[in-house]
């Protein structure tokens, strides 16, 4: 039997004891305490009283006069879910309640939960013999006068419905209410919000440059869209349409950074008469992945950009910072041990994404890679829905293919014969080996998964139902778009390294610890297993973990396994 409980902030020590003691004899009992941060808030709740077999409305003189209470109440009544009342505290009776004939059982001071149990016993038993499943739309969201914290929250939705207005009133209401923590929160968020307005604004522009002009116009409307500081704002997915986008101007092209209070969304203006300093964000930022000492993800801001030196331009790179983590698990259930220490001193930059279906046909129309191979795979590969989800169906020499052909050599030709060359300058390499494209390492993709605070999952160390992973409990039985569950990126900014499809790395399948001059990262070797991570749209939540390792021999052609690359020194560069 669900029962969900409503309550006011002031009660919840008391409410979560009797929570717990419902939750011993066995009823499913559900409070909003437990709700995740990033989850949208208001519907939660919703969702829970619809579920609901029994309203238990805890009644305090603060509950009565919640809106929030109000809300749950209201539309727990409208639902025709049973309601249980329980005075806490001496309050005046709500008129909804007595209009609908509800009794209540009145609280007694030093009660026991037990008794609490035994009182309220008949009411559960008739509550769960009474039906109720009206077709009744949500309600609006209660007012947010009251509380800093709640005020957040509904901030939070706001800004993911795209209300940028009731996002920043709020915010400026919880800032101008609260000089501590709340107030610090709400100062960085009316940073971001005010930003993603602005983008907001300048998408909107786009949009009807793009429905009511020619197609060139709309082209070139979209391509100087993608080289502003918005770009990564696309919540119509108006990039489905122009998946062959020529690539910005090289000449003074803008470079997009992630948003963060160092780099803000949208620039401030320079007065004309006030000389500034040119500042390459890319430079400036791998200084600070090579100073980076933190111990914990928290303390990395993730930088995200891009390089139209590449073949694909305008595919994204996030930098990964020096530092150290544990690689593997000595509690893993199949051979993630021993887990041993690992180092990086130099940084590297990862795909934000896995490789796309359209990015995927650009190198096919380059005569660079095959087509995907497989009827699920070519199927998904032509769906122009799927346009934007990873690719699958190509074997590990077709990535080794692909990452030569994004190199550019004929950009790029490498001066030692090596390979191809990302400009070995202090703004890609920092001069200490000759960077490239290429497979990732087992290590850097795992450190790239988890960080410096060795996390079970790129999100957390919890599961959380999968809400943030594609995986066999929601994927609907095929790769998704790559733009989905931003939830799950991890501490880099990176997306879907944990689901939606298997990853190539480049290291052989060899048992632990990992050590990379012991001829596991040869590229010579063209038939051992070669190194899969991060399980995919068919598997369970085992192989999403960040150390989980999978493998396949390097010809297989696999309708779960995609790829993402990293641009990084050549594998035995010393340091890294």
């Amino acid at each position: 039997m669900k029962l969900f409980i409503s309550y006011s902030r002031d009660d919840k020590a008391w409410v979560a004891l009797l929570w717990q003691a419902l939750r011993d004899e066995n009823f499913d009992a559900w409070m909003d305490r437990f709700i995740d941060p990033v989850a949208n808030w208001w519907e939660t709740i919703l969702k829970n009283i619809y579920d609901a077999d029994c309203f238990i409305y805890v009644m305090t003189p603060k509950s009565i006069e919640s809106p929030y209470c109000q809300a749950e109440l209201n539309y727990a009544l409208d639902r025709g879910v049973p309601v249980l009342a329980l005075m806490l505290k001496r309050c005046e009776f709500p008129k909804r309640l007595n209009d609908a004939n509800v009794q209540y059982e009145v609280i007694q001071d030093g009660m026991t939960l037990d008794r609490v149990l035994f009182r309220i016993g008949k009411g559960l038993n008739h509550a769960e013999k009474v039906t109720h499943r009206n077709d009744v739309k949500f309600p609006n969201k209660p007012g947010a006068d009251q509380d800093p914290a709640e005020a957040l929250l509904i901030a939070e939705d706001a800004v993911s419905g795209g209300n940028f207005a009731e996002a920043i009133r709020l915010l400026e209401e919880v800032k101008a209410k609260d000089d501590g923590i709340l107030g610090e929160i709400a100062t960085e968020k009316l940073a971001e919000v005010r930003a993603l307005e602005a983008c907001g604004r300048e998408y909107t522009k786009v949009k009807r440059l793009v429905a009511g002009n020619s197609a060139d116009l709309a082209r070139r409307a979209w391509a100087a869209y993608q080289r502003s500081a918005c770009a990564g704002y696309d919540p119509d997915n108006i990039a489905a349409q122009f998946e062959n986008t020529p690539p910005p101007d090289p000449v003074g092209a803008t470079r997009r950074v992630a948003p963060t209070t160092e780099s803000p969304l949208i620039g401030q203006i320079q007065q004309a008469h006030v000389p500034t300093p040119r500042i390459d964000p890319i430079a400036d930022a791998l200084e600070r992945a090579r100073n980076f000492k933190g111990t914990r993800n928290s303390e990395w801001t993730p930088f995200i950009t891009t390089f139209p030196e590449l073949a694909i331009p305008d595919m994204e790179w996030c930098l990964v910072p020096c530092g150290s983590f544990m690689m593997g698990d000595d509690n893993g259930k199949y051979d993630e041990k021993p887990a041993h220490p690992q180092t990086f001193n130099q940084p590297y930059w990862i795909a934000r994404y896995p490789v796309t279906n359209a990015q995927w046909a650009v190198a096919v129309k380059a005569g660079a890679v095959p087509e995907p191979q497989g009827d699920s795979s070519s199927k998904w590969y032509k769906d122009k829905a799927l346009a934007h989800a990873p690719v699958v169906g190509v074997d590990w020499f077709a990535s080794v293919a692909f990452s030569a052909w994004l190199n550019a050599p004929s950009l790029n030709p490498s001066p030692t014969g090596r390979g191809t060359s990302i400009s070995p300058s202090p703004a890609r390499g920092g001069g200490q080996g000759e960077g490239l494209v290429r497979l990732p390492t087992e290590r850097e993709w795992e450190y790239a998964a988890r960080g410096v605070s060795n996390l079970v999952y790129p999100w957390g160390n919890d599961w959380e139902d999968g809400q943030r992973v594609i995986w066999s409990g929601n994927s609907g039985g095929q790769p998704n778009p790559v733009t989905n569950k931003p939830e799950g990126a991890s501490w880099v900014g990176a997306l879907h390294l944990s689901g939606n499809v298997w990853e190539w790395c480049s290291s052989l399948y060899k048992p632990y610890p990992y050590k990379g001059d012991d001829g596991r990262e040869d590229n010579v070797n063209r038939t051992d297993y070669r190194i899969v991570r991060g399980g995919s749209f068919i598997s369970n939540r085992n192989r999403a973990a960040c150390a989980y390792r999978g493998y396949n021999v390097p010809s297989s052609i696999d309708y779960a396994c995609g790829q993402r690359f990293v641009v990084a020194p050549l594998i035995g560069v010393s340091g890294l």
